[in-house]
């Protein structure tokens, strides 16, 4: 009764706690945050303590497994701008390792010595406190003072902001991680995705501890039916923060969610669907349920659960999943629950959804007309955020004069603080919206000068084409980007490299016909992927340029022919330059 006296005490004092404590997350723009605010954090123990007391009382493994509290209370997951790459993923499933000796087990210990060790683990306010009492109690350590000492451990490095390699190098840590895994089997399924949000947190992958890996693998495909929804989300979360995409693990969390959505609340629906566009996982079937749940509770979302909601449907779209019939419904939902709540959300969060909306080809018109008149209604916007609003709108052919305006005055005052992918992202909007400012452009010409040598291949052709379809031929420019081209064509995709040859024909530099001939290599380099039309640009441009390149005009006669893939548009323009490469080539 003393124990069991002692552990109410303390699941009382946990549970006070929660009134006095707050969830917390990332800024916009920043990289994705793991699950588990204060108040989670607090639910997780008093899980724990549950635990112990069933342990207390002797129930079975099956009956405190029925007992477990629910899993912490997973936190915001914020979307990337548009120039951060995708995490990448690794794909091995397995890998085989030389298991480190774990200390031997000794005989069952006093339960109440399992019980002053967990309030010991919970007293502690930071990860190098814990670590000398893994040291001490090693192999004395039950199932639950496990969980607990992962998940604080995991805790108190996020919330001091320590680097996670000062804990992960220490010999502490690697005697728990090898006691969790050669004791996993022996989790509830709380302790077990707690595993996975600690381990996520800790930036421990399975190429770093593969043994612990291959026995969360087994016990997730033997017990995912028995998580809760938000285990589900937070170890979906985990698996692709962490970038562990093992087929059959994510297929069982996908499967076990999608029967299980209808319970899932609004953090839990926006972290499944973040999670397993990240993996690329593309199961209609889940999706499609997630727009379903999501859509009549969009407005109790919070601002970065609407964020990732919507930007994970864009990501699936954007890597090739097929459009759900619940998609137009879902977006316009998503557009609608957002302008209603301009006012109150951040201009990142606004711009991300803006973004996401223009990348899956979703037009709301209301909801870019109310974000353009917040913008204009501002003192400053932000150079990130201006020029992705900027291409979200000009993606969409949506053209605010607000925002154009905008645009225009922080262009004239502030350009040389862009970085060169906002430089070319507001160009091609601009030229996408045939939108010409003479003095913003000088401006823009005068700021990637200035940052030439950082430019990209997309934003060298993006700047290129832009300022040759307004007609702003600013001759510096044209030649400093000319010689970029010369550079860096061998990096050109397909797009930049007929983007690059149409503006520079034009141009008219001293290094126009230098730069078409490395622009010609690159086409001939891609010429099983440049389409009919494609190759027309092509050699129209080295004809306005009367740069005669022989692999060029050889390969297009060969790929087009007579045109006959050609839109009727194309064909008569391909006749004419048909003609005059003959004639070069004779």
């Amino acid at each position: 009764m003393a124990a069991g006296g002692a552990l109410g005490a303390h699941a009382q004092q946990l549970a006070a706690e929660m009134s006095e404590r707050e969830s917390y997350g990332p800024s916009i723009f920043s990289e994705p945050a793991g699950p588990g605010g204060e108040a989670g954090d607090v639910v997780m123990e008093v899980g724990l303590l549950l635990g112990l007391i069933a342990v207390t009382l002797g129930l079975s493994r099956t009956s405190r497994k029925s007992i477990a509290a629910p899993e912490p209370e997973a936190g915001d997951v914020v979307e990337r701008s548009p120039a951060t790459a995708p995490t990448r993923l690794i794909t091995a499933a397995r890998v085989p390792a030389q298991r480190r000796p774990a200390a031997a087990r000794p005989p069952s210990a006093p339960v109440v010595s399992a019980v002053a060790t967990n309030q010991r683990i919970c007293a502690c306010h930071s990860a190098g406190e814990i670590l000398p009492i893994v040291s001490e109690f090693g192999a004395l350590l039950n199932e639950v003072n496990l969980a607990t000492a992962l998940h604080r451990i995991a805790k108190h490095t996020k919330r001091n902001q320590a680097d996670p390699r000062t804990v992960t190098a220490t010999s502490e840590w690697r005697l728990l991680l090898d006691l969790a895994a050669d004791r996993l089997q022996e989790f509830n399924v709380q302790g077990i995705s707690n595993a996975f949000w600690a381990l996520a947190t800790m930036k421990v992958g399975p190429q770093d501890e593969p043994l612990m890996f291959d026995a969360l693998r087994r016990v997730t495909l033997t017990t995912a039916a028995q998580f809760q929804p938000q285990g589900l989300a937070n170890s979906a979360w985990a698996c692709a923060t962490l970038g562990w995409a093992d087929s059959a693990v994510v297929s069982t969390l996908a499967a076990v969610s999608k029967n299980h959505i209808a319970n899932f609340n609004a953090q839990d629906l926006a972290n499944t669907a973040w999670a397993f566009a990240a993996l690329k996982h593309d199961d209609i079937a889940l999706f499609s349920a997630v727009a379903k749940t999501a859509v009549p509770y969009l407005n109790s979302f919070k601002t970065q659960e609407l964020s990732n909601l919507v930007w994970a449907f864009k990501s699936r779209r954007q890597h090739g999943g097929v459009a759900s019939n619940d998609d137009p419904t879902f977006f316009d939902a998503v557009g609608t629950a957002a302008a209603r709540r301009v006012r109150e959300m951040p201009l990142g969060a606004l711009v991300n959804i803006a973004w996401s909306l223009a990348a899956a080809g979703q037009t709301h018109e209301v909801f870019f007309d109310t974000v353009c008149n917040s913008v204009t209604e501002r003192v400053s916007v932000g150079s990130q955020e201006l020029a992705t609003l900027l291409w979200a709108s000009a993606t969409l052919r949506f053209r605010h004069s607000g925002l154009l305006s905008v645009a225009t005055s922080t262009i004239i005052s502030q350009a040389s603080t862009f970085s060169p992918q906002d430089l070319a992202s507001t160009s091609w909007a601009f030229a996408t919206l045939r939108y010409c400012d003479r003095q913003s452009m000088e401006k823009l010409a005068e700021a990637a000068l200035a940052t030439q040598d950082r430019l990209h291949p997309p934003a060298i052709s993006n700047l290129l084409w832009s300022f040759a379809t307004l007609g702003v031929f600013h001759a510096e420019l044209f030649t400093q980007l000319g010689s970029a081209v010369i550079a860096n064509a061998p990096k050109f995709n397909v797009a930049d490299v007929v983007a690059s040859a149409t503006a520079i024909s034009k141009s008219g530099t001293a290094v126009t016909a230098d730069a078409m001939k490395a622009l010609g290599d690159a086409a001939v380099s891609h010429k099983d992927s440049l389409t009919p039309s494609a190759w027309v640009a092509i050699v129209t441009a080295f004809l306005a340029a009367k740069v005669n390149h022989v692999a060029v005009f050889t390969a297009a006669i060969a790929i087009v022919r007579d045109g006959e893939r050609l839109s009727m548009k194309q064909l008569p323009v391909w006749t004419a330059a048909r003609a005059q490469v003959e004639a070069c080539l004779a």
